[in-house]
C-alpha cells in the first residue's frame, strides 16, 4: 500500500516560521534555492521541522534525523553542535545537516544537490542520496511537496519593499 501524500501546513501556520529559520540559515551559508527547497522538504518529511525529534529507537536526532553513531562526534568536533542535545536550536541543526551533507562519502551527494537546477531535483537527490529514504514512495512523496516549498521560498527571500 502506498504511503499517504505529505500535506504541508496551510499558509500562515506557525510551523512555517521553523521552515523560515532553516531557509534563512541555509541562505546565509551561501546555499542556493534548490538545496534550500530539498532541505526544507526533507526536514518536514522527517520531523515537521522540529529540532527536538528523536527517532529510530533513540538513534536519530533533529529535523533531518541524523544518526548519532555516524554524525554526532564529527559534527561536535567540527562545529560544536551536539545533535543529541534537545536544547540544540533549529539553526544549529541546520548547520549540522550542512556539515553532514559534505562529510565523507556524502560529499558527492552534496555536489549533486548543489548542481541541481530545481527544488524537485534537489529534493530527490537529498531524499535518495543523503536520507536514503527507502519506504515505498518516500522519495516521490517528498518530491511532490517541493513545488509548494519553492513558491513559499520565493516569497521568503524577496527583499522587503
Amino acid at each position: 500500500m502506498p504511503l499517504a501524500p505529505i500535506v504541508l501546513p496551510p499558509p500562515g501556520h506557525p510551523a512555517w516560521g521553523s521552515a523560515k529559520v532553516i531557509a534563512l540559515r541555509f541562505h546565509t551559508r551561501g546555499k542556493g534555492n534548490p538545496l534550500i527547497v530539498g532541505g526544507v522538504a526533507n526536514g518536514y518529511a522527517e520531523s515537521s521541522w522540529r529540532p527536538d525529534v528523536v527517532g529510530d529507537h533513540g538513534e536519530s536526532f533533529g529535523p533531518w534525523q541524523l544518526k548519532a553513531r555516524f554524525y554526532r562526534d564529527p559534527i561536535l568536533k567540527a562545529i560544536g553542535v551536539d545533535i543529541t542535545d534537545k536544547s540544540a536550536t533549529l539553526a544549529q541543526h541546520a548547520d549540522a545537516v550542512l556539515f553532514a551533507l559534505g562529510y565523507g562519502a556524502n560529499a558527492a551527494t552534496l555536489d549533486a544537490i548543489e548542481a541541481a537546477k530545481t527544488g524537485e531535483e534537489a529534493t530527490r537527490l537529498w531524499a535518495s542520496g543523503f536520507e536514503r529514504a527507502s519506504a515505498a514512495g518516500a522519495v516521490e512523496r517528498r518530491v511532490a511537496i517541493a513545488p509548494q516549498i519553492e513558491v513559499w521560498l520565493a516569497r521568503v527571500l524577496q527583499p522587503d519593499p
